[in-house]
This record gives C-alpha cells, structure tokens and sequence, in this order.
C-alpha cells in the first residue's frame, strides 16, 4: 500500500516512533506546538501495520475449508 494512500484517519491511527505522542494526536514539533504535517517514521509505520493486519487477515482466510471461504468477486 502506498503512503498517499492512506487517509488521514489511517495514518494517525498508530502512535509516533519520533515525537511520542499517542495515536490519534497530531505529531508535536520540538518546541511542543503542533507539526503542519506528520513524522515520515509515523507514516511509514501506519503503512505497515495496515499491511500487517492485512496479511494476516489474508492468511486467517486461506487456512478455512474452501466451502467457507469468501468469494473475491
């Protein structure tokens, strides 16, 4: 997935490797006012935890008996 992809909502939805704060708060300069934009490290991390779930849900999916798998279509 691509990080220009994701929604604001999505990307803040993990908390921020670089500033700390939790997640669904806005990233916090130096200072402590607030960041116009997010932490690259925070975007990055929100793309892999949504692959994460991803993938495991893919893989939740292809470990049931084929007549209960869902159809692609």
């Amino acid at each position: 997935m691509r990080m220009k992809d994701l929604t604001p909502a999505q990307l803040s939805s993990v908390p921020c490797p670089t500033c700390g704060v939790t997640a669904g708060q806005r990233c916090l300069l130096h200072s402590g006012a607030l960041r116009s934009e997010l932490h690259i490290d925070r975007k990055l991390s929100a793309a892999e935890a949504i692959e994460t779930k991803r993938y495991q849900r893919i893989q939740s999916l292809a470990k049931r008996p084929a007549g209960d798998r869902p159809s692609i279509r």
